[in-house]
C-alpha cells in the first residue's frame, strides 16, 4: 500500500484542485494537474488510481500505450475527448512498460514518446484535465540512448 501520508497529500491536493479553479485562473496559470505514482507491483498504485476515477466530479478516460494495436492518434483522440468533458482524469499505466529504454526494446509501438508529451503540455492542452500516471521504475522511460 502507498506510505498513509503520500495518500493523504494526493487526496487533499487532488480535492484541493477541483475548488481551486479560480486561483489558477487568478494568476494565469494553466488549470491541469498531473501525478505519477511509481513503485513494486502492488503498493496501492492502481488502487489509488481507482478511488480518484471514482470521484463525482470526474469522468475517466484510459488508454493501454503499451499495447502495439494502440496508436498515436487514439491516444490524442482520448486527450480530445476528456479536455471537452472537463473535469476529467486520463490514466495512463505502466508507463514504463509502453516507454521501455531503448536496450530494451523488442518492437516499435504506435505510440510515440513525442505524440505523448504533446498531449501532456502541448500548446492544445486543455484545463480541467487531470492525469495520472503509472510507473514500477520512473526513470526507465526518461533514460534515452
Amino acid at each position: 500500500m502507498l506510505d498513509t501520508t503520500a495518500l493523504r497529500m494526493v487526496r487533499t491536493d487532488f480535492e484541493l484542485f477541483f475548488e481551486r479553479e479560480s486561483w489558477f485562473r487568478q494568476h494565469n496559470l494553466p488549470y491541469r494537474r498531473g501525478y505519477l505514482f511509481w513503485g513494486s507491483p502492488g503498493n496501492g498504485k492502481t488502487a489509488t488510481i481507482r478511488v480518484m476515477a471514482s470521484h463525482p466530479r470526474i469522468k475517466p478516460y484510459t488508454l493501454d500505450v503499451s499495447d502495439f494495436e494502440n496508436r498515436s492518434s487514439e491516444l490524442v483522440q482520448m486527450f480530445m475527448k476528456a479536455s471537452v468533458h472537463t473535469p476529467a482524469l486520463v490514466i495512463l499505466e505502466d508507463l514504463d512498460r509502453a516507454f521501455p529504454t531503448e536496450g530494451k526494446r523488442t518492437r516499435e509501438r504506435n505510440v510515440s514518446f513525442q505524440t505523448l508529451l504533446n498531449c501532456l503540455d502541448g500548446v492544445a492542452t486543455q484545463d480541467g484535465v487531470v492525469v495520472v500516471a503509472t510507473a514500477n521504475d520512473p526513470t526507465c522511460s526518461i533514460r534515452r540512448s
